[in-house]
């Protein structure tokens, strides 16, 4: 593990990214799900950027008693999603970048079935145009076809064979950080490994082994540079 984080994203068997941000918009850049120009684009990293605020209000809110979820959701996330609507209408109403769904659209609906609906049960409800992309995306076929057999399975496949690269997909057997990802190869019709980290002993063993090798390559890497540097 790079960081001694997760998500991972290991490409070709041997390039190891963490960081569910930066994977995420990977992806999307692979496979036209980024935007179709730099202006669009630009759209999209807004919008993603406006969610990670929107998250790390609620985190810290989950162990809170259900009045204090009300409050938080009320006074620190409404307004978000108020100025997220504008983005969406702002763009025409039907996506927030461009004319098809991208990566923006995805983390909409990812983050309210995952985060936002611990606060409230129905937290678009005073959004439509928001509640409506959401209801879009949900019924998009490879996304609504990954919803509906997300695996339980340690180690799984997904989605249609693909060319290279090759592509594995590590993280807890939750939805989580990992799920944006998920729901972007589901989209893709790409093909990966989906290897979720359980609790069992054997698992943390080989996390922890992979983890220790990284930081004696960077070592070693290190080491050669500073004997080789003038």
């Amino acid at each position: 593990m790079p960081t001694g984080t997760m998500p991972v994203l290991e490409v070709d068997g041997s390039t190891k990214i963490p960081n569910a941000q930066a994977i995420a918009r990977y992806v999307a850049r692979e496979y036209n799900l980024a935007g179709s120009n730099n202006l669009e684009q630009l759209e999209v990293d807004a919008v993603m950027e406006a969610f990670i605020d929107v998250v790390g209000d609620i985190m810290p809110a989950l162990g809170e008693n259900d009045e204090a979820k009300k409050i938080i959701f009320e006074e620190k996330t409404k307004p978000k999603l108020k100025n997220l609507e504008k983005m969406l209408v702002a763009n025409g109403g039907n996506f927030f970048a461009g004319n098809k769904i991208t990566v923006a659209d995805i983390t909409l609906f990812n983050n309210c079935d995952i985060f936002l609906t611990k606060l409230c049960d129905d937290p678009l409800k005073d959004f439509p145009k928001l509640k409506a992309l959401h209801e879009k995306v949900s019924k998009e076929p490879r996304i609504a076809g990954w919803v509906a057999k997300r695996p339980k399975e340690t180690t799984v496949s997904s989605g249609k064979s693909s060319k290279m690269p090759s592509y594995k997909l590590m993280y807890f057997d939750v939805r989580g950080r990992a799920e944006i990802i998920r729901l972007l190869f589901a989209q893709a019709g790409v093909k990966y490994e989906d290897v979720r980290i359980t609790s069992s002993k054997e698992d943390w063993q080989k996390l922890i082994t992979n983890r220790r090798r990284g930081m004696e390559k960077t070592k070693t890497n290190h080491a050669n540079w500073n004997h080789a540097r003038p």
